[in-house]
């Protein structure tokens, strides 16, 4: 090893030494008595432990002012989290308070919590100015934000959410360095960016679904089999995604529309069934008679009880409206209900007529099986229409 080496080697070694020699106590305390000098330790020791406490609190849910100075904040925590290692040696053991707590510093235990505080309260103030300004000039972004958040937004549209929360730390961005024009201006852009994904938001949660299933309903050939019935579902949801970008908040007309469509599903489905008993026969050729019934049934079940049974197959309907009229002895109702038999008779009548035309010879058995169904669909009538003539008389 050259003698330079050895110099170097020598002046670092006693460099060191001479820290760990420092003595531990401050020269301003050298002529205290042990006494004294306890009593000092333990008073500044009380001051630390209520300092302590003070930021520990004051600290508490501190990540929320992170988006109004994030440079501030994490020089903040990182000096508190310091601040925060010194005090638990400190209170290990209070006696080491004027120590220093590093061979490679020359501060205290004491002055080494007190600069690290010292960091905190600038840059805790240094926030609170910010945020006070920000509370006030970017409201209208913070409350839209708070509530694409509670809707879940991110879940829906993860990409375009991160997107827009980019744009909004630059609003704050913005006020850091006193840039306030421009704070405002990119405030109306990013409010127009955060209207239009939160109609896509309440899209997704309430038209899209239905959307879905009516195209389910479509690649089962429900649109061929009840056309009417199919355009009553798909007009709803229609209304619903317009009725959505107009008032995308307004959730108690959405549900209230969702319900309706939800019936109409329902309606579409009794419907189908119905048409599909006769679908041997000619394809969507009965779904207007079906339709001509349950209208007649619809205007029954309306007088008699002010119910809708439209949900449910032609025969379920006919036992419920049975049920219901045998409820209204002595109502008034008597003379609408004499009108809408005579109807139901008519019915009956063109359903035996239809029934015995669509036979041909090619198509025999065919015929016979669709007799059997009709039939079954007379009898069910008739049951209702004597239960009409009882009351009506």
């Amino acid at each position: 090893m050259s003698t330079r080496k050895l110099i170097v080697v020598l002046l670092c070694v006693l460099g060191v030494a001479s820290c760990a020699s420092t003595p531990p106590v401050n020269d301003a305390r050298a002529n205290l008595s042990p006494k004294e000098l306890e009593l000092t330790r333990n008073k500044e020791f009380e001051q630390l432990t209520a300092t302590y406490t003070y930021w520990s609190k004051a600290l508490e849910g501190a990540e929320s002012l992170r988006i109004y100075a994030p440079e501030n904040y994490r020089e903040m925590m990182s000096s508190w989290k310091s601040a925060h290692d010194l005090f638990i040696e400190i209170r290990k053991d209070p006696n080491q308070i004027d120590n220093k707590h590093s061979v490679f510093s020359s501060e205290t235990y004491a002055v080494g919590f007190r600069d690290r505080i010292n960091t905190v309260e600038y840059n805790y103030r240094a926030i609170q100015g910010l945020k006070k300004q920000a509370d006030e000039l970017l409201a209208p972004a913070m409350t839209e934000m708070a509530y694409l958040q509670k809707i879940e937004t991110g879940r829906y549209f993860k990409h375009a959410m991160n997107t827009l929360s980019r744009d909004y730390q630059r609003l704050f961005e913005h006020l850091v360095v006193s840039e306030v024009d421009l704070a405002t201006s990119y405030q109306e852009r990013f409010l127009n960016h955060a209207k239009a994904l939160e109609i896509r938001v309440i899209d997704a949660k309430y038209v899209k679904p239905l959307e879905q299933k009516l195209a389910t309903l479509a690649s089962a050939r429900y649109n061929v089999l009840a056309p009417v019935s199919f355009g009553y579902v798909e007009q709803g949801i229609q209304e619903l995604s317009e009725f959505v970008t107009q008032s995308p908040r307004a959730f108690v007309e959405i549900d209230e529309q969702v319900e309706r469509i939800d019936f109409q599903f329902r309606r579409l489905e009794s419907v189908v069934q119905e048409v599909t008993k006769l679908i041997n026969v000619e394809k969507s050729q009965f779904e207007p008679f079906v339709l001509e019934a349950e209208s007649r049934m619809h205007h029954i079940s309306s007088a008699a009880k002010g119910n809708d049974y439209r949900d449910q197959s032609l025969s379920a309907q006919s036992s419920r409206i049975a049920h219901d009229v045998e409820r209204l002895k002595a109502a008034d109702n008597t003379r609408a209900l004499k009108k809408e038999n005579a109807l139901l008779k008519q019915q009956i009548t063109l359903l035996q007529k239809r029934s015995d035309s669509v036979v041909s010879p090619d198509e025999a058995q065919v015929a016979q099986d669709v007799a059997a169904q009709n039939r079954a669909e007379i009898e069910t009538l008739k049951k209702l229409v004597s239960a009409l003539q009882e009351q009506a008389e």
